[in-house]
């Protein structure tokens, strides 16, 4: 069954939201978030600063004691650097083989990979010295809290962020170009367009389709409940796991993101964002205002945040402009940022020369990169 999303229908009525008497304590914290905290409470102390990295930074990631960032020399190799949040010091800095294009970055265990899909050989480094973790590697792919590595005599393996060790490896003669993982499986998608389903505990072949990308359009898998879904260029397919029969497709534009909201999955990309059924991919609600979906916000085109229903669409609260990041509301103010409880419009902080856009949280932590490359981090109260 193919659903075709290309052309958008009408602008969503606003009537179709319903109104309602909200309890006195929540139309206090309405007011909070969309007045601002200045209007209900007194100016806060700045966010005790903990690190900012030496260097200006292309692609980056933060964990819960280090910032890992990368940075492009001269030559155009890409250096990787390891900042650790306790000292305010370099870790460690490693050269790679890495051109042109900036990698990615991600950690699994006590490895940080560093790799994409262009660019040159993958590094696999242990987090504490940055020397390789792993060598010989043709790929190495992120899959949920694992990694996959290809290596050089074709063999797939997935290594184990509980052991640090490679659980198993298996001849495979396809480049893989995605991969993703769950507690049962890992799924797999060749660069051919195939994909495969193999048995996260020992690598048995648990499932096969030979053209789950039959166009060879660039594509992703994703893993969500019990459905692996196909993020290919214009189109968003979903397969049952573990055989990976094709359930539907749906057309859609540029799907970037597949994520659970409620008992729907909420797709968004270059067309605003759509609510579907994973059984059958039928629209359940959609709205082009929206762009995002992130932990029961959606986050709208001009910068807003709006607590939704996930299951019909509705608004629950709108809480004004600003970033949502677990239980805090990141808030442009001037030159900087309010971070503000969402749940009681109280401000827990402030900073100054920052952007919302360019912020993340991991556990105490909130770093954000400036506008001259460098990062900041803050110690959240």
């Amino acid at each position: 069954m193919i659903i075709d999303l290309d052309v958008p229908g009408p602008p969503p009525d606003p009537v179709r939201r319903p109104r309602h008497w909200r309890p006195a304590s929540a139309l206090v914290l309405a007011l909070a978030l969309l007045l601002g905290p200045d209007h209900l409470e007194r100016p806060v102390p700045p966010l005790e600063r903990v690190a900012t990295t030496e260097t200006a930074t292309g692609s980056w990631l933060l964990t819960d004691d280090t910032v890992y960032s990368t940075r492009t020399l001269a030559n155009g190799r890409v250096d990787v650097l390891a900042h650790d949040l306790t000292t305010n010091r370099l870790r460690w800095r490693r050269q790679t083989e890495w051109f042109g294009a900036m990698p990615a970055l991600s950690v699994s265990g006590s490895a940080v990979v560093v790799g994409g899909n262009m660019g040159g050989a993958p590094v696999v480094a242990d987090t504490r010295t940055g020397a390789d973790a792993a060598t010989g590697l043709q790929a190495a792919l992120p899959a949920g809290d694992a990694v996959v590595l290809w290596d050089e005599e074709s063999r797939l393996g997935l290594r184990d962020p509980a052991t640090n060790e490679v659980a198993w490896r298996r001849p495979f003669h396809q480049a893989p170009e995605s991969a993703a993982a769950d507690g049962r499986y890992l799924v797999v998608l060749e660069e051919t367009g195939g994909a495969v389903t193999l048995r996260r505990s020992d690598g048995r072949v648990a499932g096969r389709n030979d053209q789950a990308s039959p166009s060879g359009e660039p594509s992703e898998i994703r893993i969500v409940g019990d459905h692996a879904y196909l993020l290919g260029e214009y189109a968003l397919t979903a397969l049952h796991l573990p055989d990976l029969t094709e359930m539907w497709t749906v057309r859609s534009v540029i799907p970037k993101f597949v994520d659970p909201c409620g008992t729907h999955i909420c797709v968004s990309g270059g067309g605003g964002l759509h609510a579907l059924n994973p059984e059958d991919g039928s629209v359940t609600w959609t709205d082009l205002h929206w762009k995002s979906w992130t932990d029961g916000f959606a986050l709208t085109v001009d910068g807003e945040a709006t607590l939704l229903d996930p299951e019909t669409g509705a608004v629950r609260t709108g809480l004004g402009p600003g970033l949502p990041l677990g239980d805090l509301l990141l808030r442009p103010t001037g030159d900087g940022l309010r971070l503000i409880d969402w749940h009681t419009g109280q401000t827990r902080g402030a900073i100054s020369g920052t952007l919302s856009t360019a912020c993340r949280r991991t556990g105490v932590h909130l770093a954000c990169q400036q506008s001259d490359g460098l990062i900041q981090v803050w110690r959240l109260p």
